[in-house]
């Protein structure tokens, strides 16, 4: 019995020391306060040196969890049915957006006295249009809020010529609250929304003629006025449409004002007016010149008898030159006239009166309020003939003819400045201009002015002046001359 009970307490004592000893398990496994397999203590990096909460990495084929989408910012749109619309139209204006209170919405108008008062379905607000004018309108929800602006026009406009909306082309002066539109290629141009456009004018004198371009038109007689024969009451509707659109219109003196004076009165639009507009053009141009330059005869047909009456501005060596570069054309010029000498007209010559609204007005034109890219010049064909004796005995010599010339051009430009290049012609109906023109290029160089002549084709001489086809010849040599001069190419 002792030697059991001696057994059994040896038995207990060696328990007691295994469960004492380092804590190590056979193979290396963890128990609680020991190491971790392979000697890791927790808080270690894991495998990869990927830490994961509570320092455990996801198991093989679990994912990461997803990222939550941000809240989309809340947006507010109100869009007008129509930009412009006439009185008695009915306005609509939709709400659209996100994120806002659509049972929270509210419109308010900038003059409530421009429609009746707005009614609203939903996301629609509507109203009738009662008076023209400009109608501001502005939704909110909370504390979002949008605008739009709607043009409220009249069943009819009626457009006087002081309006800012309307683009003035050439020398013009106001009397009596008329423009007077006196110059070759003097005119207007305007952008307009309505059912259609009439011109109210005054033939003050001759047969004005004028060619119309509407939308972007460019040939100078697909569409021509005369204010002779054309105007009923003193008006003419330019352009009707089926419905109310937006356009374009250009009009622009073809008959030189020699022969033709006009007055501009009004423009009168259906269910409409102008909108903001300024033309596009690539460069301004200027030109100063005589009977060519006013394209003295130039629709008649080769070997006609020349017609002045026959004559179109924009189609000559200058103006079809502008036409194929798209630059602003504005014109000085006069049948006859002379630049020092004048057989035809008396006493006004081109270096008197250059600065003046129009060779036949005395009042005088501001010329700082156009500054033209390039002028181009072809005046001294009226004081050479004299000198040859085909048109009497007035004098003329190359050393006069130099010193006007050199002085015009400085002159012109003293107003004008660097911006503005001069090219000078000669030919197109004479051949003995050039020598002087080549002499006075060059001084004005020397002077430190951009100036440049050019010699054009000469087709015929006096007793007849130049025919369109004429005219495209020598536009085509000016052409390329600015082109080379301005670094150009003719538009595709």
């Amino acid at each position: 019995m002792k030697k059991l009970l001696c057994l059994l307490l040896m038995a207990a004592l060696l328990f007691t020391l295994v469960a004492c000893d380092t804590g190590n398990t056979p193979g290396g496994t963890e128990v609680p306060g020991g190491e971790v397999p392979g000697g890791e203590t927790p808080g270690d990096e894991t495998p990869g040196g990927n830490d994961t909460p509570g320092g455990e990495t996801p198991g093989p084929g679990e994912d990461t969890p997803p990222e939550k989408e941000p809240t989309p910012t809340p947006t507010l749109t109100l869009t007008p049915s129509a930009e412009f619309i006439t009185e008695g139209s009915i306005l609509k204006f939709t709400v659209s957006g996100e994120g806002y209170d659509a049972e929270d919405l509210s419109l308010t108008l900038s003059d409530t006295s421009l429609t009746a008062a707005p009614r609203q379905e939903g996301l629609v607000f509507s109203a009738r249009a009662l008076k023209a004018g400009e109608l501001t309108a502005t939704v909110q929800s909370g504390e979002l809020t949008a605008s739009c602006t709607v043009s409220i026009f009249p069943l009819e406009n009626v457009i006087t010529p002081d309006d800012p909306l309307i683009y003035y082309l050439g020398r013009t002066e106001t009397q009596n609250d008329r423009v007077l539109l006196n110059n070759t290629a003097a005119g207007f141009e305007v952008k307009f929304y309505g059912k259609s456009i009439t011109l109210s004018m005054g033939n003050a004198g001759g047969e004005s003629v004028f060619s119309v371009f509407l939308d972007g038109e460019t040939d100078p007689e697909a569409y021509k006025i005369n204010l002779t024969t054309d105007l009923q009451g003193g008006k003419i509707t330019l352009a009707s449409f089926d419905e109310p659109g937006i356009h374009t219109l250009r009009v622009q003196k073809v008959s030189e004002e020699q022969i033709s004076r006009a007055s501009f009165a009004s423009l009168t639009i259906e269910k409409g007016g102008l909108l903001p507009y300024t033309p596009e053009y690539a460069f301004k141009m200027e030109a100063y010149g005589a009977s060519t330059t006013a394209g003295y005869g130039n629709l008649r047909a080769e070997g006609e008898p020349d017609d002045q009456k026959r004559q179109n501005g924009l189609l000559t060596y200058a103006g079809l030159a502008a036409t194929a570069l798209n630059a602003e054309y504005r014109t000085f010029c006069q049948s006859g006239l002379g630049l020092y000498t004048n057989p035809y007209n008396g006493t006004r010559w081109m270096k008197d009166i250059y600065a003046n609204v129009s060779p036949a007005s005395d009042t005088k034109w501001d010329m700082t309020s156009y500054t033209p890219d390039l002028v181009v010049i072809y005046v001294g064909a009226n004081d050479i003939w004299a000198q040859n004796g085909s048109i009497g005995n007035v004098p003329f010599t190359a050393e006069e003819y130099i010193g006007h010339y050199v002085t015009f051009v400085k002159n012109l430009h003293a107003v004008y400045g660097d911006k503005t290049t001069f090219i000078l012609c000669s030919g197109l109906m004479e051949t003995g201009l050039a020598p002087s023109i080549k002499a006075v290029a060059s001084q004005l160089r020397a002077a430190g002015i951009e100036a440049y002549e050019v010699v054009l084709p000469t087709r015929t001489g006096y007793g007849g002046h130049p025919c369109r086809a004429a005219h495209e010849e020598a536009a085509a040599v000016l052409t390329a001359k600015i082109c080379d001069l301005f670094g150009m190419e003719l538009p595709a």
